[in-house]
């Protein structure tokens, strides 16, 4: 699983050449189980990925119902269960 989590954040750098801080959501709720990558603060904004990259991730990454994937410009929410880690 780790390597897993870890293989993602190294995809989205590796593509987007911007740095990606990942945190477990270990809340319980709606999103309980999920991974969120995210942009890291870069001269005092956060950047965002392309609208084609986030396409992209959501394409790659698809999962539906009931944890589907979410992706936005500056954050990618995926779904590992309870178990991450």
């Amino acid at each position: 699983m780790k390597q897993q989590i870890q293989n993602i954040k190294n995809l989205i750098e590796k593509e987007t050449g911007l740095k990606v801080s990942v945190k477990k959501n270990s809340f319980n709720g709606s999103l309980s189980g999920y991974v969120t990558f995210s942009t890291r603060k870069q001269n005092e904004t956060y950047p965002e990925w392309t609208f084609e990259f986030a396409q992209k991730m959501k394409r790659d990454f698809y999962q539906d119902e009931p944890n589907p994937t979410f992706c936005g410009l500056q954050e990618f929410k995926y779904y590992f269960g309870n178990g991450i880690y």
